[in-house]
């Protein structure tokens, strides 16, 4: 016989079996009317492109929640929605859409994922690695390595060392050659004591990706702690914000459908301080296409296609960006700059000068002019205009003043006067790697040098070749192997320089490496650091 709290509770369960039933016969529309409607954005302030698609984007919901009856075809019209809003960072509205789609179709990893990204972004890292966790059960492969990264980031951040280490690894195994896997597993070592193997990764980390400067920070607190001093304070000094990238799939097709010419700026930032100048351009391409009259955007395009060699095009920008601000030191200070690169010296000069004349207490416009001088060949004006500039100078730029001070007398023939100069800037504790290599170079061909300075120039060179093996860092390692009688080693490293001048199209414009070369062959050191037409005297 069943007693009356068992009877109760199985009358319960008919009761609820058959509200299901009845819900279930309902139609379709019915049913799903139920879902919450996504708040309808402030658009006010945004930019009309933007408020174009989402005020589009709100009047899509009111048709569809009427129109749709299939579950699954409204779960995905909702994920586009969200899609929609968190491409303008409209976070909230996308979390409640999302959140309709797992109400609709539960147990979707790629729309945990989402919901991670916007947990992470609002800094709740409990709920984003709880939806990290849904998102990669049954992860779809292109959430796999890119929800590995953004759990490791946010269990880092909460403490969870060991459970970072493992998404870490299995990250760097997915795609070994990722740096936001790499960097991130060389920060978890650290924060795990493993020091020799952090420090390791962390390197790797960064020659992969040079531009993922925040790598250094922990770099240098590895370092450290293995008593590396030295190797410690140079990773500190090349330390900022560039953070290391990786490839996500899922933002990137969410980011795509943005009409925010905002996003795109802060997006092409973004990619120009990660070094991906194709990228940078390409996305602020896109908000000049919605904006052509913003001087920011025109601003930071023309700067990142100078860097890609783009010169033409970074000068259209500039001129625009003159039209639009004629009053500003700074767009003719750009525009002056990028003529310089183009070879365009007497168009440089009047960019200058208008600068000058717009911001009389600006000394960047007087400086221009003197970079200008020692691009022209005419060092000793340079040299003045340096040393004034050094006399006058604040404490923030006395180091930039003096390096260029001393890199004129040096294009003026007066080896010793720049190391007198140069040195004294390296005393100050601002070795950063233009003045290491520059001294590295002077002390390998100027005057007699003694064993000691060549030991510290040999030290510089060497730390800056293997930060970065460049063209510049692999000669300047070789010119400094070759006063210190290897010639064998030189010659590697100048054939090292001569065929990344090849691979670049600059070979031609760089006869003194060839020059080098032979003197090195001839076990001859070389006459000089930098030859008059260096690339180091122009503009950067």
């Amino acid at each position: 016989m069943i007693d009356r709290p068992l009877r109760r509770r199985a009358a319960r369960a008919l009761f609820l079996l058959f509200c299901f039933i009845a819900a279930s016969s309902l139609p379709a529309q019915q049913r799903w009317s139920e879902l919450p409607a996504i708040p309808v954005p402030e658009l006010e302030s945004a930019a009309p492109p933007v408020r174009e698609v989402l005020s589009r984007a709100v009047e899509q919901e009111q048709r569809f929640r009427r129109q749709i009856e299939d579950p699954a075809a409204l779960a995905n019209a909702y994920l586009g929605l969200g899609d929609v809003y968190l491409a303008h960072d409209y976070r909230e509205q996308a979390r409640r859409a999302y959140l309709n789609v797992l109400d609709l179709t539960p147990d979707r990893s790629e729309v945990h994922y989402r919901l991670g990204i916007i947990a992470s972004a609002d800094g709740r890292a409990e709920d984003a690695v709880a939806q990290y966790d849904r998102a990669l059960r049954n992860a779809h492969p292109d959430v796999l390595v890119p929800g590995r990264i953004r759990r490791g980031n946010e269990l880092l951040e909460l403490g969870r060392v060991d459970e970072a280490l493992d998404d870490f690894s299995r990250a760097v195994e997915l795609a070994p050659d990722t740096p936001a896997a790499i960097g991130g597993l060389g920060r978890a070592q650290l924060r795990s004591g493993r020091l020799e193997e952090a420090a390791r990764n962390l390197r790797r980390a960064l020659e992969i990706q040079p531009a993922a400067t925040s790598l250094h920070h922990s770099l240098a607190m590895a370092l450290r702690e293995l008593g590396r001093v030295d190797a410690a304070r140079a990773a500190l000094q090349q330390a900022g914000d560039g953070e290391a990238g990786f490839a996500d799939p899922v933002l990137a097709s969410i980011q795509m459908q943005s009409r925010s010419p905002q996003y795109y700026l802060e997006a092409g930032l973004a990619q120009a301080g990660q070094g991906n100048y194709e990228a940078a351009a390409d996305l602020l391409g896109r908000a000049d296409a919605l904006d052509p009259g913003d001087p920011d955007i025109l601003a930071a395009l023309g700067e990142v296609l100078v860097r890609l060699g783009r010169v033409d095009e970074a000068v259209e920008r500039f001129e625009r960006l003159v039209m639009i601000r004629p009053d500003s030191a700074d767009a003719h200070l750009y525009l002056g700059q990028a003529l310089q690169r183009r070879g365009d010296l007497s168009g440089a000069e009047s960019a200058y000068r208008e600068a000058a004349r717009l911001a009389p207490g600006d000394d960047r416009p007087t400086a221009a002019l003197a970079r200008l001088d020692l691009h022209a060949g005419r060092a000793a004006g340079a040299a003045e205009a340096f040393a004034a500039l050094l006399a006058a100078a604040e404490d923030d730029d006395r180091e930039f003043y003096r390096y260029w001070f001393g890199m004129s007398r040096l294009a003026a023939g007066d080896c010793a006067a720049a190391q007198r100069t140069l040195e004294q800037g390296a005393e100050s504790g601002a070795l950063n790697p233009a003045l290491a290599q520059a001294l590295a170079r002077i002390r390998a061909t100027c005057g007699e040098a003694g064993e000691q300075d060549l030991a510290e120039a040999l030290a510089w060179a060497e730390e800056l070749y293997y930060a970065e093996p460049t063209l510049e860092s692999a000669a300047t390692l070789a010119m400094v192997y070759a006063a210190r009688g290897r010639f064998t080693d030189a010659v590697d490293l100048q054939a090292q320089a001569i065929f990344e001048a090849l691979k670049q199209g600059r070979l031609d414009a760089r006869p003194d490496l060839q020059a080098d070369m032979a003197r090195y062959r001839e076990e001859r050191p070389a006459e000089r650091p930098f030859a008059t037409d260096h690339p180091v005297f122009r503009v950067d």
